[in-house]
């Protein structure tokens, strides 16, 4: 799937006007802003700025992203969670139940871990789009994409607000490993809620705060937000999703839930 394809899903991050068109190597907006596609990656605005925290400064280390989906995410993880990687990735694509041609996004996409499965997952007439704010995440995921599968995905250098895309325009949204990163987690959720379409799934995965404040806070220091399972749950009641499940293995919280029809 070529960009003059799912242009029309995004809005200007500049003027905000929706639907953008291919220019070039580039996405055009009717405002005169220019956003260039190099590499396979769209760049958009906003996620070139320096990193807040130290969590956030990890994520564009490339020593760390050449060996995080193997090493860091398919073995470090399960080993602190007892969940398998396999069993995490069953769970989540199974919660969204996806049709032939559905249109997913994958926030925070890291080096694409999740998004090639929702590729698959949507067929030959789907879409995946991953958004990440890190460039060598976006390179390694770019690289790493099979060439039977590069044709539905379509990444995109970002922030987290998503108010580059038109509301309603995704079947799916995932955000797995990158809730305890956000600043703000809440204001990330209702841009969620807007870009789903009525009856879409939020599917992810998350950290859970341990019984002891002390090294709560100091994770909280490096910029990591331990969630408690049950004010997570109920935040995601607040900012108005419906059916939300939870899924809790150690510190590792599965979670899904569903936007009103």
């Amino acid at each position: 799937m070529e960009w003059d394809s799912c242009a029309h899903l995004f809005c200007c991050p500049r003027c905000g006007a929706e639907g953008l068109v291919t220019d070039q190597a580039a996405l055009r907006c009717v405002c005169g802003s220019r956003y260039p596609i190099r590499g396979g990656i769209l760049r958009l605005p906003g996620a070139r700025q320096v990193p807040k925290t130290l969590g956030q400064s990890a994520m564009r280390f490339r020593p760390l992203v050449l060996v995080y989906d193997l090493f860091w995410r398919r073995l470090t993880f399960p080993f602190v969670t007892s969940i398998p990687f396999s069993r995490e990735v069953m769970v989540l694509l199974a919660a969204h139940h996806l049709q032939e041609g559905a249109r997913v996004l994958d926030l925070a996409c890291g080096p694409g871990t999740y998004t090639r499965r929702f590729a698959a997952a949507v067929g030959a007439g789907g879409l995946a789009v991953g958004v990440d704010a890190s460039l060598p995440m976006l390179e390694r995921a770019v690289s790493s994409s099979r060439s039977a599968l590069c044709a539905r995905i379509k990444y995109a250098q970002a922030g987290a607000d998503l108010r580059l895309f038109r509301d309603s325009q995704f079947d799916g949204v995932n955000c797995a490993g990158a809730m305890h990163l956000f600043d703000r987690p809440d204001t990330v959720l209702d841009r969620v809620l807007a870009c789903l379409k009525p009856g879409g799934i939020l599917s992810g995965m998350t950290f859970c705060a341990t019984p002891l404040a002390g090294l709560n806070a100091a994770f909280r220091n490096t910029g990591l937000t331990l969630f408690v399972p049950e004010r997570l749950e109920a935040v995601f009641r607040e900012r108005g999703f419906e059916d939300y499940r939870g899924l809790r293995s150690r510190r590792m919280l599965l979670f899904s839930a569903r936007k009103p029809c």
